[in-house]
C-alpha cells in the first residue's frame, strides 16, 4: 500500500529529513508570523542557554549542534519558533520542553528540529493556542504533565508532522493533526473536543499506549462533544487494538495497513454517523469489532 511504504522508507532513510529540516527552518524563520522587532536569538552564539534565549523576547530562536542540559519552557506573548539552526548536526538535544499557553493570549508557538530526551509538556490555556511539532524527535513521548491541564476546559489545537516519538502521547486536544510521523515504543490516545482529528500517512509500531475503552490500542480517538475523525494512509502493527473511535460523530477510516494486531479496527458508535465509510480499503490482520 502505497502511503503505508512511504511511511515507513521515511523512518529508514534518516537523510531524508536532512534535506527537509534547512527548508523548514528557512520558512520559520521567513514566514512565521513576526512580532514588532521581529528579533532573532541565536543560541549559544547571543544567549549561553536556550531558556535564557527565550527569555529575552525574541520572536524566533535558533539553536546550535549540541547537547542542552535543560527543560526549557516556551511561553508567549509574542508568536514563537524554537527550531534548530539549519547547519546543525546532529540535530540540537534539550533535556525536556514544556509550552506553556499564556493565560491572557493566544499566540501560536511553533517547536522545528528539536531532539527532546525527557517528555514533551503541553499546558493549554483558556485560549485556543495552535502549536506545531514540525521534524522533531522525542525520546518520552508528549503529555500534559503529572498534572494534567491546568483546567480540564482548556484545550489547544495541535499539529505533529515529520516527527519521531518514542513513548506515549496522550493529549486532550481541541483541533488535532498528524502527519508522516512514526511513534514507536508507545502509542496515541486522545480526548478530543468538538473539532477534528486528522491522522495520516503515520507508522504506529507498537506496543500501543492505554486508553479508556480500548486497552492498549496504537492509535485511540474519544470525543468528549461532537466533532469527527480523518484516518487514512497509516501503517498500525503489533499492538492489542489497532485503532479505536470512541463516540466520533463521524469517521473516515480508509487505505490503512493494520497487522499483528489481536482487533484490527474498533469503532463504539456515538451517533449515526459513525462508520467505516471505506472499510474495503483497509487492510485488517486480526480481528474488526
Amino acid at each position: 500500500m502505497r502511503l503505508g511504504r512511504t511511511a515507513r522508507s521515511r523512518v529508514s532513510c534518516p537523510g531524508t529529513q536532512g534535506l527537509i529540516l534547512p527548508f523548514l527552518v528557512a520558512l520559520a524563520v521567513h514566514v512565521a508570523p513576526r512580532s514588532c522587532a521581529g528579533t532573532t536569538a541565536i543560541v549559544p552564539d547571543d544567549y549561553p542557554t536556550v531558556q535564557l534565549g527565550i527569555d529575552s523576547g525574541a520572536d524566533s530562536i535558533v539553536v546550535r549542534a549540541g547537547t542542552y542540559p535543560e527543560r526549557v519552557t516556551l511561553i508567549p506573548p509574542v508568536p514563537r519558533v524554537l527550531l534548530a539552526d539549519p547547519a546543525a548536526a546532529p540535530r540540537p538535544t534539550l533535556q525536556g520542553l514544556t509550552l506553556h499557553t499564556d493565560r491572557s493570549n493566544d499566540k501560536r508557538m511553533t517547536v522545528i528540529g528539536i531532539h527532546v530526551l525527557g517528555g514533551v509538556q503541553v499546558l493549554p490555556g483558556p485560549y485556543g493556542t495552535l502549536k506545531v511539532f514540525e521534524a522533531c524527535s522525542f525520546d518520552s513521548g508528549i503529555g500534559h504533565g503529572p498534572h494534567g491541564p491546568p483546567d480540564t476546559n482548556d484545550v489547544d489545537s495541535i499539529l505533529v508532522r515529520n516527527c519521531t516519538i518514542r513513548g506515549d502521547v496522550q493529549l486532550r486536544v481541541g483541533q488535532f493533526t498528524m502527519e508522516s510521523d512514526t511513534v514507536a515504543a508507545g502509542g496515541v490516545s486522545l480526548h478530543t473536543v468538538n473539532y477534528a482529528c486528522s491522522v495520516r500517512n503515520c507508522w504506529f509500531r507498537g506496543p500501543g499506549t492505554s486508553s479508556l475503552y480500548f486497552g492498549r490500542a496504537a492509535l485511540s480517538v474519544e470525543e468528549m462533544a461532537p466533532g469527527s475523525a480523518s484516518i487514512a494512509g497509516n501503517v498500525v502493527e503489533n499492538c492489542q487494538v489497532g485503532m479505536g473511535l470512541a463516540y466520533v460523530s463521524s469517521a473516515l477510516i480508509e487505505d490503512n495497513v493494520v497487522r499483528n494486531c489481536q482487533i484490527g479496527i474498533s469503532v463504539r458508535s456515538g451517533g449515526p454517523s459513525s462508520a467505516l465509510n471505506k472499510p474495503s480499503l483497509s487492510q485488517v490482520h486480526g480481528r474488526r469489532s
